[in-house]
């Protein structure tokens, strides 16, 4: 938009200047001859109307610009529909040797990794204010929820306790950005803190990440995760969806190697 109206502007310097050198256009400098008067006054009337034109121009693009809805964000993912299930209406998950999920369908097995990611933000299932994952005291409480919305054996656990891990390091990350990092004192820190999470917790945090031997970790871990390179750029699609694709393309359904798979 700023350069079209520069564009504009500088259409409207040109024609001044084109209007300056020339005698028949320039009515300050020529005279004004009686059998023209006529079409000095059209003249005219042009430029005033060509300048009137751009300035209500510039004042629609502006108006515009106001009543321009602003533009709606995708909010976290809740998975409400999932979480308001009862045990008679919930899906049976197929794992593969690995124990990873791989069916029954593609969209089923999204939906149970996306209702995992939901886990990791749970702040009663899964509180934020812990240092590690495996410090949790709910781990129990999260398979038992897992159980209650799907049906997964038991060699699904490592899977689905990893995800939900995935999922609230990466939550506490995104929460220590926004409301930590964008603010530079705790009053700040307290009057925007979110309702998902409690005051005890947000305490803790604000203690736990003020704390001089932590900022310098969380430093270190920062240039340390700048030196990855090989980064997952298969999107929502898991490296167990794609193992179980490569073996049913194969002609003899062998597992794929890791160099395969990689590749």
């Amino acid at each position: 938009m700023t350069r079209y109206l520069d564009l504009r502007k500088k259409q409207l310097e040109n024609n001044e200047m084109v209007a300056a050198g020339n005698p028949i256009l320039n009515t300050k400098t020529s005279p004004i001859r009686a059998d023209n008067d006529d079409d000095d006054v059209q003249l005219n009337n042009n430029d005033a109307g060509y300048d009137l034109g751009f300035k209500l121009e510039l004042e629609t693009i502006a108006e515009n610009e106001k009543e321009a809805p602003k533009k709606k964000h995708r909010g976290p993912t809740k998975l409400t529909q999932v979480h308001a299930r009862t045990r008679e209406e919930h899906q049976y998950i197929i794992l593969n040797l690995f124990g990873q999920p791989v069916g029954p369908t593609k969209e089923i097995v999204e939906e149970f990794k996306f209702f995992l990611g939901t886990l990791g933000k749970d702040s009663k299932l899964t509180p934020i204010n812990y240092v590690n994952f495996r410090d949790l005291p709910t781990h129990d409480n999260i398979w038992d929820y897992v159980l209650e919305k799907y049906i997964v054996l038991e060699a699904g656990r490592k899977y689905a306790m990893e995800a939900v891990n995935t999922s609230w390091r990466s939550y506490k990350c995104r929460f220590k950005k926004n409301h930590f990092y964008a603010y530079a004192t705790d009053e700040l820190r307290w009057e925007n803190k979110p309702d998902t999470i409690s005051v005890p917790q947000f305490q803790d945090l604000l203690n736990y990440w003020k704390c001089e031997k932590i900022e310098e970790e969380s430093k270190t871990n920062r240039e340390n995760r700048l030196l990855l390179n090989d980064m997952h750029t298969m999107g929502r699609k898991g490296f167990a969806n794609l193992r179980n694709e490569l073996q049913e393309q194969d002609p003899d359904k062998q597992e794929p190697s890791q160099a395969k798979v990689y590749k």
